[in-house]
Formats: C-alpha cells, structure tokens, sequence
C-alpha cells in the first residue's frame, strides 16, 4: 500500500459489532421531546425500533456522523429544534456511506494503477547483466559497421 491509500476503512455494512442505539440514544438525548401524557416506556422503545428499521443494514460509523452532523447544526432543515426524523438520519447516513464507497473505489483503483506501474517498471528494468550484454552486442554491431569503439555514458569513445 502506499500513503495515499488508508488501512483502516471504514465498513460499508453494519458489522456485528456495531451498536446503532449508542449515536441514536446520544440524539434522543440532544433533542428531549416531551411524551404526551399516558405514554409508555412501550411507545418509546417503538420509537428506537422505527430508527432501528430505517437504519437497519446502516454501519454504526455512517449513523455517528449524522447524528453529530444534525446535532451540531450542519444540516440544513427548516425547524432545528425538533427531533430529525428515522428518514432523515437514514437518509444522510446513506449519503455518508456512499461517500465512502466512492472513496474507497478510488483509493483502490489508484492502488491497483500503482501496481501496474510497478509492474511495468519491473518487466521494462534490465539487470547489471542483461544491460552488460546488451553493451557487449552493441558494441560488437557498431565494430563491423566499421565503428572501434562505443561511446560510454559521459559521452567519451
């Protein structure tokens, strides 16, 4: 790998490990909505599972940002004081992780050219003998087209 390629990316899927409810309780926790009167502590785990469906699939990372992006107002909506919506979040976590497939596609194709390259500069770079050889047959052309001796690389013959 090179510089420009990064060794720790981010997964474009929910892995195992990840835990949604952390970023979402942190959001819950930014935006406090009253509950009406009556209700349950069933309607609020309702609400975590409408979050859990539209993110579902969404890595843990990708609903962080958002979560922070809303929180720290970089996000243009019209009512900043209300609780985004389970869309909202799913929506622009989305956009995140497309981002960075994007990114990594990127990152993997320069990769990839950059191998090549090497690749190339490998098959096309001659050995201390080959090059030897190669000086050698010169030579022996340039003697019977009546040359008698090779110029070296300084330029002197």
């Amino acid at each position: 790998m090179n510089s420009l390629a990064t060794t720790d990316s981010k997964p474009l899927r929910r892995q195992p490990m990840c835990d949604p409810r952390k970023p979402l309780a942190i959001l819950f926790a930014a935006y406090p909505e009253p509950f009406a009167k009556g209700d349950t502590e069933q309607l609020r785990r309702a609400q975590v599972e409408a979050y859990m469906l539209g993110l579902d699939g969404v890595p843990e990372w990708a609903i962080r940002e958002s979560v922070t992006a809303f929180i720290q107002g970089t996000v243009e909506r019209s009512n900043r004081s209300k609780l985004p919506t389970a869309e909202q979040i799913a929506s622009l976590a989305r956009e995140k992780v497309s981002a960075e497939a994007t990114k990594q596609s990127i990152l993997r194709q320069r990769e990839k050219d950059a191998q090549e390259r090497r690749e190339e500069e490998a098959r096309n770079k001659l050995t201390p003998d080959e090059m030897e050889v190669r000086r050698k047959r010169a030579a022996e052309i340039m003697s019977r087209a009546g040359f008698h001796s090779m110029p070296t690389e300084d330029g002197s013959a």
